[in-house]
């Protein structure tokens, strides 16, 4: 008698672990070890490895594993946008100066009755949060950070809104 067995079908899942770093939650299937490359859907090239991804630009982002049998699978896709929709209008938030050195100001073009905004570092460490009511700007100062790069994350009005902040 011969039994032939084969492993489930290869399946993975990526979520935002936290924000600008996109994470895979699961794996599933196949047959280890598994390698991981991170793309940008439509760039057609591989921007990253491994099982976590810091974003560092607006696009839309998947995970493709492969199995040790060569097997591949794809995840869902996450997507980073630097705009949200309001009333039905397409709103784009300012920040300037960017680079900047002491304070930079979002400029959010709309009366936002309610938000959260997240400074994060490219390690995807949360160094900042503040809640935000009823205004349409806010100043971000410098406040000892390092020099670098760092992702400033927008909640309001249950729409995600990014942007990339140099600190000089």
């Amino acid at each position: 008698t011969l039994v032939v067995t084969e492993p489930a079908e290869l399946e993975l899942t990526i979520v935002e672990s936290s924000p600008f770093v996109l994470e895979l939650l699961s794996v599933n299937g196949g047959v280890p070890s598994y390698s991981y490359a991170w793309y940008e859907s439509g760039a057609n090239q591989q921007v990253g490895v491994g099982t976590s991804y810091i974003v560092s630009s607006v696009g839309t982002y998947y995970l493709e594993v492969t199995d040790g049998h060569n097997c591949l699978a794809e995840s869902n896709s996450e997507t980073y946008l630097p705009s949200a929709i309001v009333d039905g209008q397409d709103i784009n938030f300012k920040v300037y100066p960017n680079p900047f050195r002491e304070e930079a100001t979002i400029d959010f073009g709309y009366l936002v009755p309610n938000a959260r905004l997240s400074i994060v570092d490219v390690y995807g460490k949360l160094i900042e949060q503040y809640e935000i009511n009823n205004q349409e700007s806010f100043v971000i100062t410098n406040k000892n950070k390092a020099s670098g790069i760092y992702f400033l994350k927008i909640e309001a009005e249950d729409r995600n809104m990014f942007v990339k902040l140099i600190i000089e």
